[in-house]
């Protein structure tokens, strides 16, 4: 990453396309990105779901179902977004009062028609009129009747389609708030004990405290969150890192790591329920419509879900199992993320009853998540490790084109 940062400072007055930048960055790599394009005198075309990057733009393209185009900062944009949501929550407010006044003049006319039915039939009972009359009466006052009936349940049709084309005309924010009452801790239990080390006295998690662990990229930020978890599968040197510490965890865990694992050959009902059997599908579905997975996913293989539907499926996943995760660790959980998954994942933890532990660089999302406690990795290592040469997690490839 630094080395397509400084490829990307070179690029001049040319167009500078910047994918994704800012994943994996750490905070002094933030600050070298901020730095670079707050200095660049070419057009710079950034492709981003970091809100505080997007903070610095001055142009906002949202690609949904079309493009869609705003200018300004992304505070313009989630204010301009929210006018125009406004609007459009009071034309569904003015469709729905056209349709109830359209079915009120249809009962009227049904009322109507009804009162001069019976009156047509008292006329012909009592012979008022020739036969022959009567019945060309009838038979006109009832194919006029039909047609009033049918322009006024077209009427109330086109009244009825306008609702629904001004509700789909809002933007789809399908995230609940989840209710998971299991995870729930009491405020004086303890959660977490770290001692030992070269810390000068214990680390206590107690009750349902929110932490944030900061630190550099390569520093053993994911190392520590994998013991904690009680995980051997990184491959980092934890022994070497954190000689001596122990690690007391005495309620249940759930981890959500940067690759979101899941099982490839099982379907989503089956990953979901995986570490618990006896879960039925209905609260699978009820959880998962609740994080925004479309309906019928369910029954799709994990290996064929989108990177956001396969964020969704692994927090499932994990705030589902048995015994229900009282401690929640999670590994930049807002890394790769588009703008309704990074909603999905605040609303539904703000359901979360129990403590958590979350790395993450996105100031924003630290606030969201309400992480009150702040943990430096440094307090913990027996020697300070940064990986100067890569950042922890990076992928091959660079982020800048020119």
């Amino acid at each position: 990453m630094r080395i397509g940062l400084a490829r990307a400072a070179l690029a001049g007055e040319r167009w500078l396309i910047l994918d994704e930048p800012s994943n994996n960055l750490d905070e002094a790599g933030r600050r070298r990105l901020a730095a670079l394009l707050k200095d660049r005198i070419g057009p710079t075309l950034v492709i981003s779901h970091d809100r505080a990057l997007l903070s610095t733009v001055s142009t906002i393209v949202e690609m949904t179902d079309q493009l869609r185009v705003y200018g300004g900062d992304f505070d313009d944009y989630e204010a301009m977004v929210a006018a125009e949501e406004e609007a459009k929550l009071a034309d569904v407010v003015d469709a729905k009062k056209a349709l109830t006044i359209e079915k009120r003049q249809r009962i009227e006319l049904e009322t109507k028609l009804a009162r001069s039915d019976r009156k047509a039939a008292k006329d012909k009972e009592n012979k008022r009129r020739p036969k022959i009359v009567m019945n060309g009466l009838t038979d006109f006052a009832q194919k006029s009747a039909a047609k009033r009936r049918g322009d006024k349940a077209a009427d109330e049709e086109q009244a009825r389609s306008s609702v629904r084309s001004a509700k789909d005309a809002l933007r789809r924010d399908s995230s609940i708030r989840l209710d998971l009452p299991e995870t729930s801790i009491h405020s004086g239990k303890r959660v977490l004990d770290i001692s030992g080390g070269v810390l000068d006295q214990p680390r206590t998690v107690v009750g349902p405290e929110r932490i944030r662990l900061t630190g550099a990229n390569g520093s053993g930020k994911s190392t520590m969150l994998t013991a904690i978890a009680g995980r051997q599968d990184t491959g980092a040197p934890i022994d070497e890192l954190f000689p001596n510490m122990s690690i007391t965890v005495p309620v249940p865990v759930g981890i959500l790591d940067q690759q979101y694992r899941l099982p490839p050959t099982l379907t989503v009902m089956e990953a979901v329920r995986e570490n618990n059997p006896s879960l039925g599908p209905q609260r699978v579905h009820e959880v998962l419509a609740a994080m925004g997975l479309r309906a019928g996913r369910t029954d799709q293989l994990c290996s064929t879900l989108s990177g956001g539907e396969r964020f969704r499926v692994a927090l499932a996943k994990s705030l589902l199992q048995d015994p229900a995760p009282q401690l929640l660790v999670l590994d930049e959980p807002g890394n790769n993320l588009d703008l309704s998954s990074l909603s999905a994942l605040v609303t539904a933890l703000d359901g979360f009853g129990g403590a958590m532990i979350v790395i993450t660089h996105d100031d924003r999302l630290a606030e969201e998540l309400r992480l009150d406690v702040e943990w430096d990795i440094r307090e913990f290592l027996a020697l300070e490790r940064v990986d100067v040469g890569r950042d922890e997690n990076e992928t091959e490839g660079s982020c800048a084109r020119s």
